[in-house]
């Protein structure tokens, strides 16, 4: 469905839906941020309203020594 700037500047806030055709704990997006920041890494939205959106998850990668 996509989202608007003002909605992807608060996406990754505990218990904040935008949509509410489908249901949810509200956690998904917000828990996902912190398991990626946790690790290093980032999360990044690029959404257009009527369209839609695409998430990236960026972790770094450990090698094993």
């Amino acid at each position: 469905m996509g989202l608007t700037n003002a909605q992807q500047a608060a996406l990754f806030a505990m218990f904040r839906r935008f949509h509410d055709h489908v249901e949810g704990t509200d956690l998904g997006l917000y828990t996902v941020k912190k398991i990626a920041e946790n690790l290093g890494g980032r999360v990044e939205v690029q959404s257009m309203p009527g369209v839609g959106s695409t998430f990236w998850v960026y972790v770094p990668s450990h090698e094993r020594g």
